[in-house]
């Protein structure tokens, strides 16, 4: 996708300004290609779990980095979910059933790291200036509120189950009748927080 995306935006802007034209979203671009692609051409294709390994590895790895709740463990979980989002909204747009909920679950959790993100880097830049006056009392709200606001993220991530993660990665397989589920990281079932 990352590639073809290159390739369209290559070709966009080899235009001069005044002809070049709007690109179509990923959405539109998928539906183009599917109704242009030959019937049956798709049994070629990988089947969902396999395209999406790469991404669920990152993913699971970088929730185990997460158990310290440290800024950067936690900036990088949010864009290896940011990534494997992305992937899944793709896949929905090429036909695989029951991706939805998946869906919700890492965009509802991106949006708790982005907030601690945020979080993260308001406490950097306080840090930076704290000659000014309130500027430590301020910081001392900040830090408490990261802490609670990673404290809700970390058991918001003790519920996550990245789609097309084997069992022994604690993830399920999206099925129409039901989810296995695996076991919460230990970072999680230990109540950890980050301060």
């Amino acid at each position: 996708m990352a590639d073809m995306a290159r390739r369209l935006e290559r070709s966009a802007g080899s235009r001069p300004q005044k002809d070049r034209r709007r690109l179509p979203g990923i959405r539109k671009r998928i539906r183009a290609l599917l109704r242009r692609m030959p019937e049956g051409a798709g049994s070629s294709f990988p089947r969902p779990g396999d395209a999406m390994r790469g991404l669920v590895q990152a993913v699971l790895r970088a929730r185990t980095d997460t158990q310290d709740g440290a800024p950067e463990s936690m900036h990088r979980l949010r864009i290896a979910i940011k990534r494997y989002r992305y992937a899944l909204e793709a896949l929905v747009e090429a036909g695989p059933p029951g991706l939805r909920p998946a869906i919700d679950a890492a965009r509802s959790l991106q949006s708790d790291l982005g907030s601690l993100h945020d979080l993260d880097v308001l406490i950097e830049v306080v840090r930076r200036d704290t000659h000014h006056p309130g500027a430590g009392a301020f910081l001392r709200r900040v830090l408490l509120r990261r802490s609670r606001q990673a404290e809700k993220t970390l058991r918001r991530l003790a519920g996550f189950r990245p789609v097309f993660a084997s069992p022994a990665g604690g993830g399920y397989r999206a099925r129409r009748a039901g989810v296995r589920v695996g076991p919460a990281p230990r970072a999680a079932q230990a109540g950890g927080t980050a301060a």
